[in-house]
């Protein structure tokens, strides 16, 4: 028959350890007389403890399992009876298995004459914290570097192995310490698994307790110290040479729920017993100590971790869609997938003239053209978008991603007008930096891959897709229409021909097969509104949409009519129209369907 070992987790040397016999056992506060238990039970007391009940709950040992069973009452006002960490009505274990009533721990072992097991010993944060320690200067001024340690590590991996040293310099009588972390399928025969690994002498092996993780970081989620004596065997021990101690304490956060610091060490004299070894004031020090570092260690690098986000959003979304996404997983945001995007693409013209010009000065170049970098990434982030790259002295913005937004369109359409505006105020300034330059400007709207573009040692945030080409060559047609801001049909539609709510118009300008595709597509112009830009006026945007679908149509002298006084008057697609038509005198070219082919970028 197995024992069972009741010790108190506020006073350990409370304690009893009792063979199980071959009927049933009440336990229970005080002694319950036999005639108002069970035939056949025995009742023992657990004095120590006012939160049992008498009786409080029911054993059974049969078939190599002791079944536990709650006393239950009508009010059901016995306390909770916790078994693998929770609370529990019926339940059975088998050697080397525990549950918790109260504030005692009762563990069922094997019988006392058998070689000497580990002891163990757990008690509540609040009591643990009124532990004094030995040496407390030289402790907490070793606490005091773990911010800076944790500051100056530049990986994980580096700061896991500095909090490992923390650990045996502000333990004097450890051998080893480290972060250990159970298997994720915790089966019988799957070893821990040891993250980091601090020893002072380099040649110790290390092999952390099963048991001992399993009772810190799954089934009381707080620090838990083990001792053992010479020539103990069993699943507590951690098997490292020269030790007879070992703590572990979880570090409290959501990221990591089964790690935990791991410390081992030689008790500084011998003990008449563990239990003995367990009570001892600087051993109990010890385990605070660790307590201290796991809490100060996982605040400081989840603070670490939340810095690391937004810095890595930060470069890439805009403050609303930070906001928006402040709950998930980065990891999981950052993966890509399809999208429905609106994509903006933004070219600086002139640039080249210029940096070719300042070539003996590539630094204030570079300056000017930072600059102007800055007005077009500013007006994606500050309209909603995320910048998805930069090209040399272009900017790519995007919307769609990572959350779906119903006024992604107008939010696109917005920040390119802004640019627009923007670059035509400098050039008023013949002082200013940007004075000269202006932009072209493609919007294109579709389905795209959005997230993490690359592969996993260097990527970008970005989009990839037809939809990102069809932007980019609507803003290289800018320069061909004469236009500032060119877009295609499916953002047309989702604008409007007309006005937009007063901030913006839209022009059909013509169907076009972009070069290097094979399907044609619809362009308009963005402008806008009228009250911000004469030209055109509406009357002149009329004109020229009804000359287009002449031209589209096969009435070209009539196409002719309309938009040959816009193209004096200076008008762009109008002049593109024209010369279209006067590349081909004899009329409409055989198979005419109104689509006008794009020769080059």
């Amino acid at each position: 028959m197995p024992d069972l070992l009741a010790r108190s987790t506020l006073t350990p040397d409370r304690t009893w350890r009792r063979p199980l016999p071959n009927g049933s056992v009440a336990l229970s506060r005080n002694l319950v007389p036999t005639d108002r238990l069970p035939p056949g039970t025995v009742c023992w007391a657990v004095e120590w403890d006012q939160f049992m009940s008498s009786p409080h709950a029911f054993l059974q040992w049969a078939d190599g399992r002791l079944t536990v069973r709650r006393r239950m009452t009508p009010s059901k006002t016995t306390n909770a009876v916790l078994y693998a960490g929770k609370e529990a009505d019926e339940f059975s274990l088998v050697v080397g298995e525990s549950f918790q009533i109260g504030d005692t721990h009762f563990t069922l072992c094997v019988p006392d004459d058998l070689p000497p097991k580990t002891a163990e010993w757990t008690l509540p944060n609040a009591e643990l914290r009124q532990i004094r320690f030995a040496d407390p200067d030289r402790r907490v001024e070793v606490l005091a570097g773990l911010p800076e340690l944790i500051r100056l590590s530049p990986s994980d991996a580096e700061l896991q192995e500095r909090v490992a040293e923390v650990l045996l310099e502000g333990i004097p009588s450890a051998t080893v310490a480290g972060l250990v972390q159970l298997p994720p399928e915790d089966r019988g025969d799957a070893a821990p698994v040891v993250v980091a690994v601090r020893s002072r002498d380099s040649t110790r092996t290390f092999a952390p307790s099963r048991r001992l993780l399993r009772a810190a970081l799954r089934e009381r989620r707080q620090g838990v110290l083990h001792a053992w004596p010479p020539g103990a065997d069993d699943d507590g021990v951690t098997r490292t040479f020269g030790t007879d101690w070992a703590a572990c304490v979880p570090l409290l956060d959501d990221q990591h729920p089964d790690l935990g610091l791991y410390v081992a060490g030689r008790l500084p004299r011998q003990y008449a017993s563990a239990d003995a070894a367990l009570r001892d004031p600087m051993l109990r020090g010890d385990l605070r100590f660790a307590e201290l570092t796991a809490d100060l260690f996982s605040s400081l690098r989840s603070v670490r971790l939340l810095q690391y986000r937004n810095a890595l959003l930060a470069r890439f979304l805009s403050p609303k869609v930070q906001a928006a996404v402040a709950d998930r997983n980065v990891e999981e945001l950052l993966r890509p997938r399809p999208a429905e995007v609106t994509v903006l693409f933004c070219d600086l013209r002139g640039s080249s003239r210029f940096a070719e010009a300042g070539a003996a000065d590539l630094m204030s170049t570079w300056e000017t053209v930072s600059e102007a970098l800055a007005v077009m990434s500013n007006a994606v982030l500050e309209h909603g978008g995320v910048i998805g790259d930069f090209q040399g002295d272009a900017v790519l913005g995007f919307w769609g991603w990572p959350l779906a937004e119903d006024r992604q369109v107008e939010w696109a359409c917005r920040a390119a007008l802004h640019v627009g505006k923007r670059f035509g105020q400098t050039a008023q300034l013949g002082s200013h930096k940007l004075a000269g330059f202006s932009c072209g400007i493609g919007v294109a709207h579709g389905p795209a891959i959005a997230g993490r573009i690359g592969v996993p040692e260097q990527y970008k945030v970005g989009v990839f897709g037809p939809t990102v080409n069809l932007a980019a060559r609507c803003e290289s047609m800018t320069k061909l229409l004469g236009v500032s801001v060119l877009v295609d049909e499916r953002v047309a539609r989702a604008i409007g021909h007309g006005s937009a709510a007063g901030w913006s118009r839209v022009r059909r300008v013509a169907r076009v097969r972009p070069y290097g595709m094979d399907l044609p597509v619809g362009v308009a112009e963005l402008l806008p509104p009228a009250a911000e830009s004469a030209r055109p006026t509406e009357s002149q945007r009329l004109d020229y949409e009804a000359g287009m679908d002449a031209l589209q149509a096969g009435r070209w002298g009539e196409a002719r009519t309309r938009l040959t006084p816009l193209a004096r008057a200076g008008d762009g697609p109008s002049r593109f129209l024209i010369g279209f038509m006067d590349r081909h005198p004899g009329g409409p070219p055989p198979g005419w369907d109104g689509v006008i082919p794009i020769d080059s970028k």
